[in-house]
């Protein structure tokens, strides 16, 4: 089975610099986005110190699977904290979503509230659940939808790598035939357009894997681009 994929990503139009980092391996089937923590010093290093250590870890493996990620988040992490800790850079840290195929399934695995989408003829969903103070509320049935929208603290994270005292990577997985696409995407995307909007985008048949990517960007932008915006998509070679 063989994938296409696309990553694009722009720093939005109120945002002085883009912090956010993405990582397309496709000859081992690894992608990746990671978005430093916004208004911290640090969160574009954070980031590129994430993105750049996945890479070295898992380029040079020989097989790639849940504790060898594991091991690079960790390492990256302690980099992160090291960082902050010389440059005096206080809440240093960035979100990841990470999806690598192993045995015909995609695991993914994610801190913060970075997402990854299964989208397809059928609907859209996210695989990933926010690790966010606003995420939580709305678990608990203390907030809804509408109020998470414009909660005055919904970016406020619960997980994420450096700046707290331990990382808490979740794991998910959908079978790679049951997928159409896979979309990993930080925040930027996401709060500027609705699922179905993004649906529509990623399935429109007149564009390639590489023009959806960047429409999705462009639609962002084109809402405001208040943050961000960074999205890999990736389809079967068959896909849609």
């Amino acid at each position: 089975m063989g994938f296409l994929a696309a990553g694009s990503t722009d720093v939005g139009l109120v945002r002085k610099e883009n912090q956010d980092n993405y990582l397309l391996l496709p000859e081992r089937g690894v992608y990746a986005v990671a978005d430093g923590m916004g208004g911290h010093a640090g969160g574009r290093q954070a980031s590129e110190i994430t993105v750049e250590t996945i890479r070295r870890r898992l380029s040079a493996a020989e097989a790639i699977g849940e504790a060898l990620v594991e091991e690079a988040l960790t390492e990256a992490h302690a980099r992160i904290l090291e960082e902050a800790r010389k440059n005096q850079w206080e809440g240093m840290g960035t979100t990841l979503v990470l999806a690598f195929l192993a045995d015909d399934m995609w695991k993914v695995v994610h801190i913060g509230d970075s997402r990854a989408y299964v989208v397809g003829e059928g609907g859209i969903y996210a695989l990933t659940t926010d690790h966010s103070l606003v995420a939580e509320l709305l678990a608990s049935g203390s907030i809804t939808e509408a109020e998470a929208r414009v909660h005055p603290h919904r970016n406020v994270l619960t997980r994420a790598i450096g700046g707290y005292v331990e990382i808490m990577p979740e794991w998910n997985a959908v079978e790679a035939d049951a997928a159409s696409y896979l979309l990993l995407c930080t925040d930027g995307l996401f709060n500027m357009l609705d699922e179905e909007e993004i649906r529509q985008i990623v399935l429109a048949p007149e564009l390639t894997t590489a023009e959806k990517a960047d429409r999705l960007v462009e639609a962002a932008n084109g809402r405001g681009g208040t943050d961000n915006i960074t999205v890999i998509l990736i389809t079967r070679e068959d896909g849609v």
